[in-house]
């Protein structure tokens, strides 16, 4: 339901803000006002936490036949969706103080999964969609299948997801997943085998420890592993690492790789210069750069 209704506003043209039922009344009601979104797309079983917010609810799973009848009434849609128009917002934890809106383009999102240069996406690739809707790993996941003719399978919510991971990526022959850090690292240590069918495994989100992921390679042999590394602002990863099999005794910690398609990263001092190779600085990330010659 919920990716319905988001392809249901991308359609028309709108921009959505994912919001999880689970966060307090609080959070969801400054996303809101902050946002000033006018409508909330929502299911009936979240729909009287939500009523409390004050916006408009559309019930998808309760409105369904109302709102087939008004979009058979209504001619259909032209929309000139630019690349700069505005996809979603998604905010991000707060943990340093009030969350922060960042705005994401069109143009943000096929960066990350169109004519990239860190995984070879086909039509033949199942997604998992596993991240909350308000975590950015769930763009890749989502826009990797769909903007590439592929599936996906929506994983159920909670707990149940996990205790049940080995059977929904055998069943539905998923063959691309994202796992942040720590769940990999978990998954593992407890039952390796659910991970050995994928053609490609993501981590990230985290520091990915080096244990978790040398038993992965020694196991998982013929899925691609990747650490992918990126803030929120930068739309999911900007800089990624595909693991070699023979990976090096001597690391301390897995490398973050380099940067992804129309992607760059400079490592500047204290006066914003480049500093020399080997030599300490301050991760600076920034999109495609165009050199205009005079």
């Amino acid at each position: 339901t919920a990716i319905i209704g988001i392809l249901g506003i991308l359609m028309a043209g709108g921009a959505y803000v994912p919001l999880d039922p689970e966060y307090p009344q609080e959070r969801l009601s400054f996303m809101l006002k902050d946002t000033k979104a006018d409508i909330v797309l929502s299911q009936e079983k979240y729909s009287d936490k939500l009523a409390a917010l004050g916006s408009q609810q559309v019930i998808l799973d309760k409105h369904w036949s109302e709102i087939l009848d008004i979009s058979a009434q209504q001619p259909e849609l032209v929309i000139a969706v630019k690349s700069n128009h505005l996809a979603y917002v998604i905010y991000t934890s707060g943990s340093t103080g009030t969350p922060k809106g960042v705005m994401v383009t069109h143009s943000a999102v096929n960066r990350l999964v169109k004519q990239t240069d860190f995984i070879d996406i086909t039509a033949q690739d199942t997604f998992l969609q596993f991240a909350s809707l308000s975590f950015d790993a769930a763009t890749f996941e989502i826009w990797g299948a769909l903007l590439n003719g592929g599936k996906l399978v929506v994983a159920p919510a909670g707990k149940e997801a996990i205790s049940r991971l080995g059977d929904i990526i055998t069943t539905n022959d998923v063959s691309i997943a994202w796992l942040t850090s720590g769940l990999f690292q978990s998954l593992v240590q407890e039952n390796l085998a659910q991970l050995s069918s994928l053609r490609v495994l993501l981590s990230g989100g985290d520091v990915v420890p080096l244990e978790a992921t040398r038993l992965f390679l020694s196991h998982c042999h013929k899925t691609i592993f990747i650490n992918g590394y990126g803030p929120t602002e930068n739309t999911t990863f900007s800089t990624c690492f595909t693991v070699p099999r023979d990976l090096s005794e001597d690391l301390n910690s897995l490398p973050i790789g380099r940067p992804i398609s129309n992607t760059q990263a400079y490592v500047l001092d204290q006066m914003g210069q480049p500093v020399a190779i080997g030599v300490p600085g301050e991760l600076h990330l920034s999109g495609a750069v165009s050199y205009t010659h005079l």
